[in-house]
């Protein structure tokens, strides 16, 4: 029997932390938590549904291009634990100096773990992404 992998678009959320180096330079933390699920299928048939579950840490580090008192685009690229590699360009909207609302949209490269599941992040190493969040920057 021929088995055929359908894998659902993963869901990732997150909460940030973000320290000013400078005026243009920050880094950036957090935690995530990211949920994938796989159907797969023998000849047609439903055999088993994959739910899986990671938690990740990213560090990246942001520069602001543009900034004013209430908003900002900058580009961030960064790391995380699931051996994710990202780049992004993104824009923030602050509320006050230290919270803000950030969108990012990115590409992302999984590396292989060597690892038996199989999962997205197997099957489509390259994804692309939007992250959408709220940060609380350190100054």
């Amino acid at each position: 029997k021929q088995m055929k992998a359908h894998h659902a678009q993963p869901v990732k959320v997150g909460i940030s932390v973000g320290y000013s180096l400078t005026d243009r330079w920050a880094v950036n933390t957090g935690m995530t938590y990211s949920y994938l699920s796989s159907d797969f299928t023998a000849d047609g048939e439903p055999k088993q549904t994959q739910k899986l579950h990671y938690v990740g840490i990213p560090l990246s580090a942001s520069y602001s291009l543009l900034k004013s008192r209430k908003a900002e685009v900058y580009v961030t690229a960064g790391g995380e634990v699931e051996k994710l590699v990202k780049a992004a360009l993104g824009g923030a909207y602050h509320f006050t100096p230290a919270l803000s609302v950030y969108a990012e949209p990115g590409v992302s490269y999984y590396f292989d773990n060597h690892s038996s599941v199989i999962n997205v992040y197997k099957d489509r190493p390259t994804s692309f992404s939007l992250n959408v969040g709220v940060r609380y920057t350190v100054k």
